[in-house]
């Protein structure tokens, strides 16, 4: 079955990480009592171990580093003027 769960998640210019179930996605971000959060949607009860979901939570101007990964646009949120924006680094396609 799935649910959504939301994390709290923190500006950074370093890659971050959630331990979640295997083929959890990231379904929204946004803002929530003056914090940048995610909204992510787990299979729960799955048989499969958990992953990690790997992002960056950067500001507009901010290098996006971590060539080792594919950097996927997941939101943007504004917060007290400044403007965040959550990159996933999923694992390179081949």
């Amino acid at each position: 079955m799935a649910v959504i769960h939301k994390y709290v998640i923190q500006p950074s210019e370093e890659i971050q990480h959630v331990s979640v179930p295997y083929g959890s996605k990231i379904v929204s971000c946004g803002v929530q009592d003056g914090q940048v959060v995610m909204w992510v949607m787990k299979l729960e009860g799955a048989a499969s171990p958990d992953t990690f979901l790997r992002f960056m939570v950067v500001r507009t101007g901010w290098n996006i580093d971590g060539t080792e990964y594919y950097p996927k646009f997941r939101g943007t949120a504004q917060v007290d003027g400044y403007v965040w924006h959550v990159i996933e680094m999923q694992d390179i396609p081949f």
